[in-house]
């Protein structure tokens, strides 16, 4: 008999999934306190900033677990917001290319800073992103969309396995569980990668303190994701159709205005709708991905955190989906 208690619709309310993602952060602050090397020093906000390999490894994918609930919520919210609320389109337009100016080189770095063997610059924080890369070693049709979805999930378990190795905002994984060069820099020297080697995880740290600042902020980023969504569906669905009319001969667009303007089954409704379907057929968004998420945030986690990483992956994708639909 499962220990698991029944869950209610109250339960997946927009402020208990809140709340249960604050649970999540708790527990990373406990994990911090519980694993963190205390000889190593403790930084002023009271956290530790050294774990050993193994324990940064866990953290890490507490940390990205915490992000991407954060991430679906505000996807989901938008949607919720667009339909409710209002929201007003941006004023968003596609790119028109053309060529860059190059970047000029940067100054090679000074001969005695090099002595110290420290980076040229100090480490950022990864920004925070809704959209998640391309799996780098699928194929794109592999991932091709069916209108306005995504691929059927049972071809679509390989692409949140390869999912895992980019699901980094900050770039390529370079560390075991995707911890990057910039996030932990090992403080003694080793060939191999032994889980006793002490990290510096204080960037870590900092992303994980930025979470509670992200949840709190979920409302109004959902509201700019919306105005921003809306605004791509639309006009860039109108850009497509005006350069489709562009190549259009005069001629043919002549005669087949003068047989509109003739025909007695012309239907002036239908007219204003057929713009909005072949927009929504052409403009996809998809921001996810896969219907699976990627399977290295569901290593490891507890039963109640891979249950709403699950969920809400899921809902987020369907708030996806119908997001054409309330543009169109």
């Amino acid at each position: 008999m499962s220990n698991t208690p029944a869950t209610t619709e109250d339960d997946w309310t927009p402020d208990a999934l809140k709340l249960r993602i604050s649970s999540y952060i708790r527990r990373i602050v406990g994990f911090n306190a519980g694993w963190g090397i205390h000889g190593r020093g403790k930084r002023p906000d009271g956290f530790y900033g050294h774990f050993f390999r193994f324990d940064a490894n866990r953290m890490t994918r507490m940390v990205l677990a915490a992000e991407h609930l954060i991430r679906c919520m505000i996807i989901w919210l938008a949607v919720r917001a667009y339909r409710d609320e209002a929201i007003a389109p941006a004023n968003y337009r596609l790119p028109k290319g053309g060529p860059r100016g190059t970047r000029p080189p940067e100054p090679p770095m000074d001969p005695l800073f090099k002595l110290r063997a420290l980076p040229l610059h100090e480490p950022r924080l990864p920004p925070f992103l809704i959209s998640l890369p391309e799996p780098s070693n699928l194929t794109r049709s592999s991932l091709r969309r069916h209108g306005s979805g995504i691929s059927h999930p049972t071809s679509d378990r390989a692409g949140a396995a390869a999912l895992s190795t980019t699901h980094r905002e900050s770039g390529v994984s370079r560390e075991t569980g995707g911890l990057t060069k910039m996030n932990l820099r090992a403080t003694g020297s080793s060939k191999r990668k032994r889980n006793d080697q002490i990290l510096d995880c204080n960037l870590l740290v900092d992303r994980a303190h930025r979470l509670s600042t992200l949840l709190e902020e979920i409302d109004p980023r959902a509201r700019r994701l919306a105005a921003r969504w809306a605004g791509y569906v639309i006009n860039s669905g109108e850009e497509f159709h005006e350069q489709r009319e562009g190549a259009e001969p005069a001629s043919l667009r002549a005669t087949s205005s003068s047989n509109q303007e003739s025909s007695p089954e012309r239907d002036p409704s239908r007219e204003r709708r057929e713009p909005r379907s072949g927009r929504s057929k052409q403009i996809t968004l998809n921001p996810l991905k896969t219907y699976w998420p990627p399977p290295d945030l569901l290593t490891e986690a507890a039963d109640d955190e891979a249950e709403d990483l699950k969920e809400l992956h899921d809902v987020a994708l369907r708030a996806t989906e119908l997001f054409h639909e309330l543009c169109g």
